[in-house]
């Protein structure tokens, strides 16, 4: 689960720095590295980059704001199933703790490289641009606020990003905030994938997530007094967003126990309820898969992207991905579409040339088989895909004989400028001369 706050710096600074133990703490993101923020987080360079400040102080990065008012950043909360917890934390397999942590960062890379980006205002136009750097300080913490077993990891993403140009400007999380639900899937995805290879079995739950196989429902509600809580004050069907509001009003001040402490505390509990932990299998070592293989699971993936929509997002296919839990790894995927030569970019979105054919033709059958075209998606397909257009696709679609799309001399498709001419003779050559 995924969850996200904004932090004022003086809030980031006190909730951050009060108690962690050796090996808690760590810097990550280029941007961090840029600012030779590398290993443990020391209080000092946390505060100042909190202010918006170089990490010695002497200097503002980017934009000073007030203090009082400016967002330090923002805090997202990687939270393991319950029962990864139980087995790590009273079950004593650190391996899961490191399975956790690796998840976070891998889902922390993929944001840093997709979602990063400012506003850069040039001659009073504002632009977002794509920055790929991020500050990014985790904390790893073990327990609930009400002392359960709760492995979780607080990212704060700090309200810093550094451009091409090498300055330092504000971080937008808009899109992070767009994606946060997928990004908390991706984050289970990867989790369940090294809970796997540690050799524990799981079984699959709803948007995503997953619990380790072996406990009972009651073993796991027994550990689980906060989320108790928080769906006591929201209905069994609530959304994400109502739990988040319910999370947030029901939050008390942590209190500091030792985690030598609190996992004696746990492990005498569990005896008493008469839990038993699940122990793992063999390991696994992930085979890797051929591109011929990962193509088809993306061929499979496009077909029923574009069967809903004529355009959609490399999210949309990644959350093809995780929900038939395919072995890809989601890091690989947005380069495999961009390596599709059936693919035609637009923005941020993808469409295929067929679909393209297939949506318009709906629209303009009552004028025969005119169809609206993006000359820009048009021309954005290889050249051997342009070339492939046949008649046969069509028929279908608009209920035509053969022949009678024989003595047709072309498809019009209208563009903003004019258009471009399809054949649809049997002749293989393709006439882009503009329709007037």
């Amino acid at each position: 689960m995924l969850t996200a706050k904004n932090c004022k710096a003086s809030a980031a600074v006190q909730y951050f720095t009060d108690y962690y133990d050796p090996g808690q703490t760590r810097w990550f993101g280029k941007g961090a590295a840029e600012l030779g923020l590398v290993g443990e987080i020391d209080r000092e360079s946390f505060e100042h980059i909190c202010y918006g400040r170089s990490p010695d102080g002497s200097k503002y990065l980017g934009t000073k704001g007030d203090p009082d008012k400016r967002r330090a950043g923002t805090d997202f909360t990687f939270s393991a199933p319950k029962s990864v917890s139980l087995t790590a934390l009273v079950g004593g397999d650190t391996r899961l703790e490191n399975a956790h942590r690796l998840a976070v960062e891998k889902t922390l890379a993929l944001i840093e490289s997709r979602y990063a980006q400012t506003r850069i205002t040039k001659d009073k136009k504002v632009a977002e641009v794509k920055t790929g750097s991020l500050v990014v300080a985790q904390f790893d913490h073990i327990e609930s606020r009400e002392l359960d077993p709760h492995l979780h990891n607080h990212a704060l993403v700090l309200n810093l990003t550094q451009a091409e140009n090498g300055k330092w400007y504000a971080n937008d999380n808009d899109l992070i905030f767009q994606n946060k639900k997928h990004l908390g899937t991706i984050y289970q995805a990867y989790l369940a994938a090294e809970v796997k290879r540690l050799g524990y079995e799981i079984e699959p739950r709803p948007h995503g997530m997953f619990e380790i196989k072996g406990y009972k429902l009651e073993n796991l509600i027994e550990f689980s007094k906060r989320r108790m809580q928080i769906l006591a004050q929201c209905s069994a069907n609530s959304t994400w967003q109502t739990r988040e509001d319910s999370w947030d009003r029901t939050r008390k001040h942590k209190k500091h126990i030792t985690s030598t402490e609190l996992k004696a505390w746990w492990q005498k509990e569990a005896s008493d309820l008469g839990i038993e932990i699940v122990k793992a299998g063999v390991p696994t070592v992930a085979q890797p898969i051929s591109s011929l293989i990962a193509q088809h699971y993306i061929d499979d993936a496009i077909a029923h992207c574009s069967e809903r929509s004529v355009d959609f997002r490399v999210e949309d296919i990644e959350k093809f991905v995780i929900a038939q839990r395919l072995p890809l790894d989601i890091a690989d995927i947005k380069s495999l579409c961009n390596a599709r030569p059936d693919l035609i970019k637009l923005d941020r979105n993808y469409t295929t040339f067929k679909a393209q054919i297939q949506a318009e033709v709906s629209d303009s059958a009552a004028d025969g088989i005119a169809l609206r075209l993006p000359q820009r998606a048009f021309h954005q397909a290889e050249p051997t895909l342009r070339e492939r257009i046949q008649v046969e696709p069509l028929l279908d679609n608009v209920n035509e004989s053969e022949a009678e799309l024989d003595k047709q001399v072309g498809v019009r498709i209208p563009t903003h400028g004019g258009g471009v001419r399809v054949p649809i003779s049997r002749e293989d050559e393709l006439d882009t001369t503009p329709v007037r």
